[in-house]
């Protein structure tokens, strides 16, 4: 007889029995194959992942099944990463998965001629904050009770089978039940998911009683018996092969009805956002951070032993370039860290901080030639859970987020500027005046990097342009300080060309001002004399009187 196959088995069995006949990937996934050296069958699920991106997506169908059906591809992918390599590791998983990840999110982007594209998705599937086997189990399990309460032909072994599947699925249902009603982010994206696919509404039709046996062949549930939304899905006719699964069309939650669930808070949320993502380099403490990132370049990166490093960078998964950035990130925290020691703050890191290091990580990923986002996830993922009492888990995790591009690029203007601004202001007040030549190569850079933001984005009055201007602000105010401590720095001090000055303030405003004040006290030191002057005239002639 032959073994009873649950719909989501055969669903998966569809990928997974694909033949792949083509050498297409063979390139691409020999690279990954030689960066996993000990899992000979990396090279195989690659292709096969990579010829079901490129062929299991049929153009003819509507787009809400080809999502539906993208969604199990991130799912089979899960199962066959764990069960293909046995991996009982956190840190090995993440590691595969996202490589290959990274492996399918390139090759998608080479499909120029597809009408839709199944993108991974690394956010919801590699995600600390959701249980991905967890959801795995229950999006299995939507599948099944869909495919279960549609067929009205089951002999006694199969319904036998579903009622033991549907008995031993009330627990994990209760319990992700429970986690949904704590946090809305842990919920499956299906409308009325517990109301609707509560396995006890299945038992009842199938009558399976206490020993998990089935006590009548069942009878498929009419699509006027079913509430109004689910109506059209439970009348679908029944599929006769593996293929046909995969056009079930499934019941989740519309773009419309989320969006208009969330999108004024969410607007908000980006207004706010987008008004102050680049505040963090004006509000952090600029000498601090700045030398810190300083001291990285001017000494070797070690590693940190393991009590004091914060991120694990000798697992074996990860490139040079990567274990570069992770010792350079973990030298810098500690740096900080052994900065403030003696910091009477219960936390280390200010918001601006945090946002600061989640900038530097980022730039240091491009700059050293990685993809970005990726990478990024693979350091969130080998964060240590033990960490020291300066740096949380939490605060590294927020570090460790990825940044468009465009912002980058932006924020990479920023720091320069700021950088240059925090080397003439330390020049400018420091106890010697012997480094004040240097002040100009700054000032020169500054003024340089200063033009050329101009020049582009002068004609974009945006948020960006605002924290031009606000740094057109700090620099001639710091040109007034410095012309306040010494006349003879003006020389020192390279002016911002009157042609890309975007802020009401102006440097001989500022000379104005400086003049004013200058010509007040010296008017005032007259008049004070004049005074006294005229107070020891009178008291001389009271006396000769």
């Amino acid at each position: 007889m032959e073994t009873y196959k649950l719909p989501s088995v055969k669903l998966y069995e569809y990928f997974t029995q694909k033949n792949v006949n083509t050498d297409s990937y063979d390139e691409t996934c020999d690279m990954l194959k030689r960066r996993f050296p000990g899992l000979s069958d990396i090279y195989d699920l690659c292709r096969k992942l990579l010829f079901n991106v490129e062929t299991s997506f049929n153009e003819e169908e509507e787009e809400k099944f080809q999502n539906y059906r993208c969604t199990y591809l991130h799912y089979w992918l899960n199962d066959k990463v764990i069960n293909t390599f046995n991996l009982y590791d956190d840190g090995l998983y993440l590691g595969i998965l996202l490589n290959l990840y990274r492996t399918w999110n390139k090759f998608v982007n080479t499909l120029t001629s597809a009408k839709f594209r199944c993108k991974p998705d690394m956010i919801t599937y590699i995600s600390r904050n959701i249980n991905v086997f967890k959801f795995k189990e229950m999006y299995d399990y939507f599948y099944n009770y869909e495919e279960f309460n549609r067929n009205t032909s089951y002999n006694p072994n199969e319904c036998n089978e579903i009622c033991e599947y549907l008995t031993d699925i009330i627990a994990n249902f209760e319990s992700f039940k429970t986690e949904c009603s704590r946090n809305r982010n842990k919920c499956l994206q299906i409308n009325n998911f517990f109301e609707l696919y509560d396995p006890q509404n299945l038992i009842d039709k199938f009558k399976c009683n206490a020993e998990k046996l089935c006590m009548t062949a069942p009878v498929a549930v009419k699509a006027d018996e079913s509430p109004p939304e689910q109506g059209k899905s439970l009348s679908i006719p029944v599929k006769e092969n593996v293929n046909d699964f995969l056009t079930t069309q499934p019941t989740i939650i519309t773009y419309h009805n989320v969006m208009s669930f969330v999108i004024v808070p969410l607007g908000l949320v980006i207004i706010f956002f987008t008004l102050y993502k680049y505040e963090f380099f004006e509000k952090i403490d600029k000498n601090y951070i700045y030398n810190a990132v300083k001291s990285l370049n001017y000494s070797e990166t070690e590693d940190l032993s393991a009590e004091n490093s914060f991120i694990n960078c000798d697992i074996q998964l990860m490139g040079e370039k990567e274990k570069r950035v992770c010792r350079k990130l973990n030298s810098l925290i500690s740096t900080l860290c052994s900065n403030n020691s003696q910091s009477p703050k219960n936390y280390i890191f200010s918001n601006h901080d945090i946002e600061y290091l989640k900038f530097w990580v980022n730039f240091e990923i491009k700059n050293e030639g990685l993809i970005g986002n990726g990478d990024i996830e693979d350091l969130s993922g080998i964060i240590k859970e033990q960490m020291s009492e300066c740096c949380s888990k939490d605060t590294m995790k927020n570090i460790l987020i990825f940044i468009d591009p465009q912002d980058l690029n932006r924020m990479k203007i920023l720091n320069n500027l700021y950088k240059n601004y925090n080397e003439m202001h330390e020049i400018i007040f420091s106890t010697s005046s012997e480094g004040i030549q240097k002040c100009l190569e700054y000032s020169k850079q500054c003024v340089t990097e200063y033009n050329g933001a101009i020049k582009q984005y002068r004609n974009v009055n945006d948020y960006f342009y605002n924290a031009l201007k606000n740094f057109e602000n700090y620099y001639k105010k710091l040109y007034a300080d410095a012309l306040g401590k010494n006349k003879h720095f003006e020389k020192y001090i390279e002016k911002i060309p009157r042609q890309y000055q975007i802020s009401e303030l102006s440097f001989y405003s500022i000379e104005y001002e400086r003049n004013k004040i200058i010509f007040i006290s010296l008017l005032g030191s007259v008049f004070v004399f004049i005074v006294v002057l005229i107070y020891i005239y009178m008291v001389k002639k009271i006396i000769t009187l």
